[in-house]
């Protein structure tokens, strides 16, 4: 939903969910990382890592310094993501990961994508969280939305400033949207990552 390095205080974030124990999954372009945190957190183990890498058509918007083609170099991960063709620039610092070059129509909120419909008496399984809607997105604001998909915000679960996360993960929002996979509309009947039980 926006860049995790664009909060200078992100590394730190990412050292004390790991302190806690808590599961942890990095998508970045690396915009406003630097080599600091990289060596904060070069022992961190992460479920996945994507970098989002810039286009050669720009569109990306991507600032590339020197500082910036270091942090590739160094930073390991499992996927590449390039929306469009790969900027020759960053080419010589990818590591042959998995690549993924095709545009998310994020469950059916970006514009002019096809996306998928599931019939509503179809029971759903998400292939990222299961039915435990528990890989959620964290907001500046401390809105905990439901997962990356809901560009929409059609599941604000909580607030982190106000709650706990275990009263966020366990909201009454949260319990509904849970329910929206076994009966009723939610952009989870949009999701190329929802499988029909």
């Amino acid at each position: 939903m926006c860049e995790p390095f664009a909060n200078k205080n992100c590394a730190d974030m990412i050292l004390y969910a790991a302190m806690k124990g808590f599961p942890l999954a990095l998508y970045t372009t690396l915009q406003g990382a630097t080599l600091e945190d990289w060596e904060k957190l070069k022992l961190i183990q992460y479920e996945v890592v994507t970098i989002h890498i810039p286009d050669k058509d720009g569109r990306g918007h991507f600032k590339v310094t020197d500082e910036y083609l270091e942090l590739l170099r160094l930073w390991d991960c499992d996927n590449y993501s390039c929306h469009g063709r790969i900027d020759d620039r960053v080419i010589p610092y990818l590591k042959g990961r998995n690549m993924i070059t095709y545009m998310h129509d994020r469950a059916g909120n970006v514009e002019d994508r096809p996306h998928l419909s599931i019939s509503l008496n179809r029971n759903l399984y998400c292939i990222t969280s299961g039915t435990a809607m528990d890989h959620n997105v964290l907001l500046p604001n401390g809105d905990v939305l439901m997962c990356c998909m809901d560009y929409g915000m059609t599941g604000v679960f909580g607030n982190l400033f106000e709650q706990s996360y275990d009263e966020v993960i366990h909201s009454e929002e949260a319990e509904r949207m849970r329910d929206t996979l076994n009966r009723g509309e939610s952009i989870c009947r949009h999701c190329t990552n929802a499988i029909c039980q």
